[in-house]
């Protein structure tokens, strides 16, 4: 059997509407990281329904001990109008991620 020197990598989902759990999640993955000896790695599928998720998002992108990736939002053109509210785009976009 051959031994295994590489560290761990952890892969955290920023899911669509996840608003305040974004603290929490990226707290988490800091922990992985600083205790556990983990890589860490957020992935952030932004929904654009609020300044507050934007400003989180760019916070997760300043944090020099996890390394973020944003991915570009799903398209929901073909299933929610563009005037829906706000909870019915995110639950269109959580479908299609």
């Amino acid at each position: 059997m051959e031994s295994s020197n590489h560290q761990q990598h952890a892969a955290l989902l920023c899911s669509p509407g996840m608003g305040h759990l974004i603290i929490p999640l990226l707290e988490l993955g800091k922990r992985l990281v600083v205790h556990q000896n983990f890589i860490g790695t957020i992935l952030v599928v932004p929904s654009n329904t609020s300044k507050v998720e934007r400003l989180e998002t760019e916070l997760l992108q300043a944090d020099a001990v996890l390394e973020t990736i944003e991915l570009p939002p799903p398209d929901i053109s073909g299933v929610a109008n563009p005037d829906a509210d706000v909870v019915t785009r995110i639950a269109a976009m959580m479908r299609e991620v």
